[in-house]
């Protein structure tokens, strides 16, 4: 089987995590059944309530189809992703379809992650029909972000760290993200969530943190953080 060009992480960030964990019942349990490829992607009969027909893009987890109520208002579905995870493991690109990786605690670990997410992040400038697939790669970015820092511990590395990307996403936003559905501001307020739980849970970076919020920010973030110290 060829090798979709969408990853695990562009299946698990697609969508809300509830989604992503009923896709993945599906296809742990055995119910993306006789996939066959076709000329653009894949294609399989995935058994939810009823048995329905899927394809889906070689290229990108949110260009396909399914005839599930979902799928036929053009919505992403549980189905397109559990044909993708399916996929993924058929083709030998990840081993990670059965068990969720951990997030990273080493922040150079975590580095690579984020920037990965940060390509996801870019201005728009294309037209109103693809606009909502540029949103989906935003949330995909945005979880990616938010999900490489999440088990950092708490130290001063990390805590000047994690300002440092929370400047990086102001400026993003500055520059032509168009973060209409807000998923990379809901990633900064985690980010900012986190290191208000570092200044609890080691009182001695309070000080360090504190002092981020006379950093001034193009969204306020700052002031976010402010809020929680």
């Amino acid at each position: 089987m060829h090798q979709p060009e969408f990853t695990f992480d562009d299946i698990r960030f697609a969508d809300g995590p509830a989604t992503f964990e009923r896709a993945r019942k599906l296809y742990q349990t055995g119910k993306v059944k006789s996939i066959s490829e076709t000329r653009t992607g894949y294609a399989a009969t995935v058994q939810g309530t009823h048995p329905y027909s899927v394809r889906l893009s070689r290229k990108r987890i949110d260009e396909g189809n399914c005839d599930c109520y979902l799928g036929q208002h053009e919505k992403l579905c549980k189905h397109m992703l559990a044909l993708g995870l399916a996929v993924l493991s058929a083709s030998g690109k990840t081993d990670k379809t059965a068990n969720e990786p951990p997030a990273p605690v080493d922040l150079a670990e975590a580095k690579k992650l984020v920037n990965a997410g940060m390509q996801k992040l870019q201005p728009y400038n294309g037209p109103s029909h693809v606009w909502f697939n540029y949103q989906r790669r935003l949330a995909t970015g945005a979880g990616i972000i938010a999900h490489a820092v999440s088990a950092l511990p708490p130290t001063r590395q990390n805590a000047d760290y994690l300002w440092r990307l929370i400047e990086r996403i102001d400026r993003k936003l500055l520059n032509g993200v168009d973060d209409s559905d807000g998923f990379v501001g809901d990633s900064a307020r985690q980010i900012i969530q986190q290191l208000a739980g570092y200044a609890k849970q080691s009182p001695e970076l309070e000080p360090v943190i504190r002092k981020h919020t006379t950093r001034k920010t193009n969204f306020n973030f700052e002031k976010d953080l402010q809020s929680l110290l």
